[in-house]
């Protein structure tokens, strides 16, 4: 009986139950393409997968260069080609630079703010307050920032700081409470085996919620992803956000959806790498 809370799913049904919703939105998707080619075969708003494909592959290939092309011709042509690596490349950098400042800067932060009393009297306000912020409401305060810092918004600084203002807040909050969880007695004994005040945190604290922390960081890859997106709506010369907006402006379905499908699998196979590595490496915390 496979309608029991206690009962044991064989490895072939649950592969076959996976994949029936993306097999279910699938054909959902092919038989409206078919419904509206029927009605309008130029359509634009459900392109088919040959016309995807071929808008991708033009976007990953080389542009050919043509006979007797001039010097700022060739300096264009250069600038224009691989626009869909480019853009891959600009949204992940930009994504990864505001991953490495909210896991070196948040997580020490929540868990000093966790551990010790006068950090909590210092940020216990602030901290929630800010992250009840929303960073959208701020974007234009950052962006006039920027430009008078001369600064360029269209660059990666302004987006990090958008992500890491939407989320860095949330991270470090959620890192304080793991932290207040851990029973007292933990640190009384580790104080009694002679081990120092930062000794107590980061050696006997901070191994015990790391993995946990890790899961919520993992929960705030969309947090992160609409910050990025909704940055390089606003200001961007490259990155996945702003070729979305440029097609937007055209119907460029065949280039908006691939582009779409493009960071839902990169974020979903993140998203099981690092639930993956943390279950290798903190098999105890998985096991409880």
């Amino acid at each position: 009986d496979y309608f029991r809370t206690d009962s044991e799913i064989p490895l072939w049904l649950g592969i076959s139950l996976a994949l029936v919703p993306f097999v279910f939105c699938v054909a959902l998707y092919f038989y409206g393409v078919s419904q509206r080619r029927a009605v309008n075969p130029e359509d634009k708003v459900m392109p088919t997968v040959t016309e995807m494909y071929t808008k991708i592959k033009e976007m990953t290939q080389p542009i050919k260069a043509e006979e007797g092309e001039m010097e700022w011709e060739t300096e264009i042509r250069l600038e224009e080609q691989y626009p869909f690596w480019k853009d891959v490349w600009a949204s992940g950098k930009r994504f990864a630079y505001a991953l490495v400042i909210i896991v070196f800067v948040g997580v020490p932060l929540g868990v000093t703010m966790g551990a010790f009393p006068i950090f909590r009297c210092l940020l216990g306000l602030f901290l929630p307050f800010l992250d009840k912020t929303t960073a959208l409401v701020l974007a234009p305060i950052l962006f006039v920032v920027w430009g008078q810092l001369s600064l360029q918004p269209s660059g990666d600084s302004f987006k990090v700081a958008l992500i890491v203002i939407a989320v860095l807040p949330t991270i470090a909050l959620y890192a304080a409470l793991e932290v207040q969880k851990v029973p007292s007695e933990m640190r009384f004994k580790s104080q009694s085996l002679g081990a120092t005040e930062l000794e107590v945190v980061w050696r006997s604290i901070f191994p015990q919620v790391w993995p946990g922390i890790l899961d919520a960081i993992r929960g705030n890859f969309k947090a992160m992803a609409t910050m990025l997106i909704a940055s390089e709506f606003m200001a961007a010369s490259v990155g996945m956000g702003f070729r979305i907006s440029y097609a937007k402006k055209s119907m460029g379905m065949d280039t908006i959806i691939p582009y779409a499908l493009t960071m839902m699998i990169v974020f979903f196979v993140l998203d099981i790498v690092v639930e993956k590595v943390s279950r290798r490496l903190n098999s105890w915390y998985y096991s409880r």
